[in-house]
């Protein structure tokens, strides 16, 4: 139901909403980290780590710390600006780190400091041997 409230929001009685969207460029130029260096800047930095992915595949494998915000309700947040404090770093982890890394642009568009995708998304980090917490 969200993707026709989303893309068809006269259907609902809903004003029909602006985009949150990032050019090629922008995203291009967002930060990314490998897994391996992305433990290393977790245990430095403790970033607020946003999982994108739906409930039941966070629920099989997340990170440890990671906070669940699937995709289209992440994009509804970003309706009214930066839903997270500035002077917190964030990393962004998707399945492979496509819309991590269009989210990352996003957030440096609307003006957070250091927004940062996770290279390669959970399939990466899980290919690296990094840890996972499974519920």
């Amino acid at each position: 139901m969200s993707y026709f409230r989303s893309r068809r929001p006269d259907l609902f009685g809903d004003t029909v909403r602006r985009r949150v969207a990032a050019t090629a460029e922008q995203i291009e130029q967002v930060s990314t980290l490998a897994p391996l260096n992305a433990q290393t800047w977790i245990k430095a930095e403790d970033p607020l780590i946003v999982d994108l992915r739906g409930s039941f595949a966070y629920s099989a494998a997340h990170i440890e710390g990671s906070i669940n915000i699937p995709d289209q309700l992440f994009a509804d947040l970003l309706q009214g600006g930066v839903p997270f404090p500035r002077q917190r770093p964030i990393l962004l982890a998707c399945p492979v780190g496509e819309q991590s890394a269009k989210y990352a642009a996003v957030l440096a568009g609307l003006g957070h400091p250091d927004a940062r995708s996770l290279d390669g998304g959970i399939v990466a980090w899980r290919d690296a041997g990094a840890e996972l917490v499974r519920d």
